[in-house]
C-alpha cells in the first residue's frame, strides 16, 4: 500500500521527536520532500508551509460561511412553519 501524505509527516515528526541522530536526517528529509510532492500534485498553488496553511484558512473560511448560510436558510424555514403553525 502506498504511503499517504499524512503517513510521510508522521513518519517525519515521529523521527523528529524521537531524536534526531545522523542516519534520521535523511529519512526526515525524505518523508517531508515526499509530503510538499503530494501536496503540489494534489493542490499545485501550494508551494510551501505558508501557502497549506493560507488554504487551510481560506477553507476553514469558506466552510464557516457555508454553515452560516445553512443556519440562516434552516432557521428562516422554522420561522415560516411556526407563523404557519399559529395560523
Amino acid at each position: 500500500m502506498a504511503l499517504t501524505a499524512t503517513d510521510l509527516f508522521n513518519d517525519a515528526t515521529t523521527r523528529e521527536i524521537g531524536g534526531i541522530g545522523p542516519d534520521q536526517v535523511n529519512l526526515i528529509v525524505s518523508d517531508l520532500i515526499g509530503v510538499q510532492q503530494m501536496l503540489q500534485a494534489a493542490v499545485p498553488t501550494i508551494n510551501n508551509l505558508s501557502d497549506l496553511h493560507t488554504q487551510v484558512i481560506i477553507n476553514g473560511l469558506i466552510v464557516k460561511a457555508v454553515m452560516r448560510s445553512l443556519y440562516a436558510a434552516s432557521h428562516s424555514r422554522l420561522l415560516v412553519v411556526l407563523s404557519n403553525f399559529a395560523t
